[in-house]
């Protein structure tokens, strides 16, 4: 070679170096010892979580991620998918037109631009095997290291790898089982029965009644007394109209009491034993109190009619 003139003798590109123990949680496909794939949880989770909602039916996508290399080989590390329409899947079918796969392409692209669309997947109700049909489309990846992941809606191992446009597989991962939907929320724990409601002796309940009727009654004669007491029982009075019904006489036997009050027609109170007093035609209320010690008292009171 002479002053800047080269010659270009070979193309290689590498994947990045990056050591898989970065990805121990990782569903791991082993395919031979040089090379490997790794499945990110929460990508295989929403993959068997879509193959059980789509069934009987079945479904599928596209998968994206990227290739590294590290001391051990080459391995795939699958970080995103995208899942197809769901006219796309049927009983025991699953159709992606070109339409389709570029529109799931735009949308891993959209969600991960470092990511590189690293093969496809769809889903089976059982654990099983690739059909022809199934192999016909894998081979139309033709990067050796592109693959197809068969995702099983129910049973264990929970998918099956295949690789390259041979379908070279199927491999299970490594567990196989370790792909569970998230458990659900521990109900609250109950609440603690109510305790049961005291018993009470049926005595016991009698003689705290008979004790609150005892308390009313005395609280009745302490209000009774406070407002003078009830009359006494041995105030005799009458009332006598004249044949002519054009007065009356009135007189009470008062015994130990004094101070007669009586009360003609709401006028004023009248002191005496005995009263007579002309009648107005119609009714004429006559009433009479009286006091002693304790107070004075309200006797009754009549009604009289005058002509």
């Amino acid at each position: 070679m002479a002053g800047n003139d080269f010659e270009i003798v070979a193309h290689r590109v590498d994947a990045p170096f990056r050591p898989r123990t970065a990805y121990a949680g990782h569903l791991r496909f082993t395919v031979d010892r040089h090379f490997s794939v790794y499945v990110a949880p929460a990508v295989a989770a929403r993959l068997r979580r879509l193959a059980r909602e789509a069934a009987p039916l079945e479904t599928g996508g596209l998968l994206a991620g990227r290739a590294f290399r590290d001391d051990h080989g080459s391995y795939l590390l699958v970080t995103a998918m995208a899942a197809a329409p769901p006219v796309a899947g049927g009983h025991s079918t699953f159709h992606l037109t070109p339409e389709g796969t570029e529109n799931l392409r735009a949308d891993l692209a959209a969600h991960d631009p470092n990511a590189d669309v690293t093969g496809w997947w769809h889903s089976h109700l059982a654990p099983s095997s690739y059909s022809s049909v199934d192999r016909a489309n894998q081979s139309m990846w033709a990067n050796p290291a592109h693959v197809g992941l068969l995702v099983f809606a129910q049973g264990s191992p929970w998918a099956a790898l295949y690789v390259g446009p041979g379908s070279r597989g199927a491999f299970h991962s490594e567990p196989s089982d370790v792909v569970h939907d998230p458990a659900p929320p521990s109900p609250p724990p109950p609440l603690p029965p109510p305790p049961p409601p005291k018993r009470r002796h049926p005595l016991l309940v009698a003689a705290c009644a008979v004790g609150a009727l005892v308390l009313i009654v005395e609280l009745l004669h302490v209000l009774a007394a406070l407002r003078g007491g009830d009359p006494p029982p041995h105030v005799a009075w009458r009332c006598v109209v004249d044949g002519g019904g054009t007065s009356a006489t009135c007189a009470a036997d008062l015994g130990a009491l004094t101070r007669p009050e009586w009360f003609v027609r709401g006028g004023k109170p009248v002191t005496a034993h005995e009263i007579t007093f002309p009648l107005l035609p119609g009714p004429n209320v006559v009433r009479l109190r009286v006091g002693g010690e304790r107070g004075d008292y309200d006797v009754g009171q009549t009604e009289l009619i005058g002509r």
